[in-house]
């Protein structure tokens, strides 16, 4: 079984391997790889490489290699002192192949290849062209571009166990998008990382690196939809001047970035401190103003906020970015969607094309829209019963975030404005709603605060934060054989003062860890 590697963890092995100052020279070289299209989730359908991205790794090898071996120092740093020597013995290679090679190959190189990488460099010509060579050619191995899990077969439970390799490797791409470093390569080497107490203080320490940072930071972002902002610089100017200033976006993604580095490592903080914490780090005016708190300090203790939100809103799911609309009319239907679909769980299959075209002959007109709040006007697009079977559940959800503005601002009342953009009338909100939860359960809630307070203290809750995790970290849908690996992330976020970074810890590394499914 293998995975072409995501691109953010090519890039992130690269940079590992010979440091940001080599990955910029190959910048423009990196951007012909195209970004994922697929869904992360379903990474298992993925089958083959394209064309240009084999193109595009060659190049990104060529280039790199040319780096590496036009520079003496890097040649050193990379192959040995011996390597710049006129004459360089046969067993200069040595340094390379004991040391880098076994970084990107993410193991010990096996006799054949290891005979091959020695008849290429002492086979005659130029050393620096062969080691050139030599480079090139293994950055464009399946063994670095792909994660290869190859293991062995036990007759009796029909599945693989991993080697200890690549166990170093699956616990290092779950935890941080990059390739084993030196010290999780040597646990491999001496069989210490198939200990159970190893494996989680290799996935503890991992996540505590830079790139578990980011890799935590990126999960959290993409669960709760605060890394894509709508452009809300095209809302009428009359929304534009309460609130839109210069970076105003920007200030929207890093804020929200912050606060969760602070939750999981400054505060330790659990998986009802991410759903409930009014801890803010909104320095930007606009953006304070939004959050309806002075700005907030750059200077601070750690492991304190200087600034807290005010009124109904809390946590990470009441954060601007995933309120935001490009319309005045923020939408209801997206924002329940979303809500149903990550944080509750509950899959809503899409609508047919006939389906979604004829809804919109029940559709108010555009005068009787004016009158008409946005809940108002998608009751009345949706009322028909084929509608009702998927907006029973969606409609009420995002009902609950009526409170909240095209700016992700709390309010009142809905501003109303004509198709020109002019200012038409002020309506009341009306946010209150009876949500459809977990297992025909539901839940009336005044506003969208409560119902992430229900999330965040219910079993059900948590279980479901604990799926989508599962999904993030692995790149796949969860199965039964899953289950295990489920729950031990549930046990853990349910603890009382369980920490979420020591729940990431149970999720990566586990006994299931060691094996693979036939």
């Amino acid at each position: 079984m293998s995975y072409t590697l995501t691109k953010k963890q090519y890039q992130n092995t690269l940079n590992d391997l010979f440091g940001s100052n080599i990955l910029s020279k190959a910048e423009s070289l990196l951007a012909l790889i195209p970004s994922e299209s697929y869904n992360l989730y379903d990474r298992e359908r993925l089958n083959g490489i394209s064309k240009e991205s084999i193109l595009a790794y060659h190049r990104v090898a060529k280039n790199i290699a040319d780096q590496v071996t036009a520079d003496n120092n890097l040649i050193t740093q990379f192959f040995g002192t011996c390597a710049t020597q006129s004459s360089p013995g046969s067993t200069c290679i040595n340094t390379y192949l004991n040391s880098y090679a076994r970084r990107i190959f993410r193991r010990p190189l096996n006799s054949t290849e290891l005979t091959y990488a020695r008849n290429l460099v002492n086979g005659g010509g130029s050393y620096k062209t062969n080691i050139n060579h030599l480079l090139a050619y293994h950055l464009q191995s399946p063994y670095f571009i792909m994660r290869v899990e190859l293991g062995s077969q036990n007759d009796e439970t029909q599945n693989f166990e991993i080697t200890p390799y690549e166990l170093a490797s699956r616990l290092a791409f779950a935890a941080t998008d990059s390739a084993p470093d030196e010290q999780l390569l040597n646990r491999a080497a001496d069989g210490t990382i198939l200990n159970l107490s190893t494996m989680r203080s290799e996935a503890k320490r991992l996540l505590l690196k830079a790139n578990g940072r980011s890799k935590l930071k990126d999960v959290l972002m993409g669960w709760s939809s605060m890394n894509h902002p709508e452009d809300i610089s095209i809302l009428p100017d009359t929304l534009l001047s309460q609130y839109y200033g210069a970076n105003l976006e920007t200030a929207m993604v890093d804020e929200a970035e912050k606060f969760i580095e602070y939750i999981l490592y400054e505060k330790n903080g659990t998986f009802q401190d991410l759903l409930t914490s009014k801890a803010s780090f909104a320095s930007n005016p606009d953006l304070a103003k939004i959050y309806q708190h002075a700005p907030a300090s750059s200077t601070r203790t750690p492991g304190s906020a200087t600034a807290l939100m005010s009124g109904r809103r809390q946590g990470l799911l009441l954060r601007a970015p995933a309120l935001t609309s490009a319309v005045p009319r923020a939408s209801s239907i997206e924002r329940g969607v979303n809500f149903q679909a990550n944080i509750l769980c509950n899959e809503l299959p899409s609508p047919t094309g006939s389906i979604f075209d004829s809804r919109f002959d029940q559709d108010l007109t555009e005068i009787q829209k004016l009158e008409a709040t946005t809940r108002d006007s998608v009751h009345h697009l949706t009322n028909d019963s084929t509608c009702m079977t998927c907006h029973s559940s969606i409609n009420p959800a995002g009902f609950a975030f009526e409170n909240f503005g095209p700016f992700g601002e709390l309010r009142t009342q809905e501003k109303i404005f004509k198709n020109n953009g002019a200012f038409y009338q002020n309506l009341p909100i009306n946010s209150s709603a009876t949500v459809p939860t977990f297992n025909n359960q539901s839940v009336a809630v005044q506003d969208a605060m409560d119902l992430v307070n229900y999330v965040a203290n219910s079993n059900n809750g948590k279980a479901c934060f604990s799926k989508k995790m599962f999904r993030f970290i692995y790149e796949k849908r969860e199965t039964a054989d899953d289950n295990c690996q489920l729950d031990q992330m549930y046990q853990s976020v349910s603890q009382e003062g369980g920490t979420l970074v020591d729940a990431f810890v149970k999720i990566i590394a586990n006994e299931p860890s060691k094996w693979k499914r036939k």
